[in-house]
């Protein structure tokens, strides 16, 4: 896997996110987006699928 590549996708109910993801806790998931080069958080209650490209 490369330095920049996206290891996780989150399928959100309107969009899907190519992510690096960072940290999986009790309420969300902590995620970094290489295509805009932001750390974001989302609730679990937001996320329709989690995907892993390994």
């Amino acid at each position: 896997m490369s330095r920049g590549a996206s290891d996780h996708s989150i399928q959100l109910e309107n969009e899907k996110l190519a992510v690096k993801l960072i940290r999986a806790g009790d309420r969300g998931v902590l995620y970094f987006e290489p295509n805009t080069k932001q750390l974001d958080f989302v609730r679990w209650d937001a996320v329709r699928k989690l995907s892993s490209a390994w």
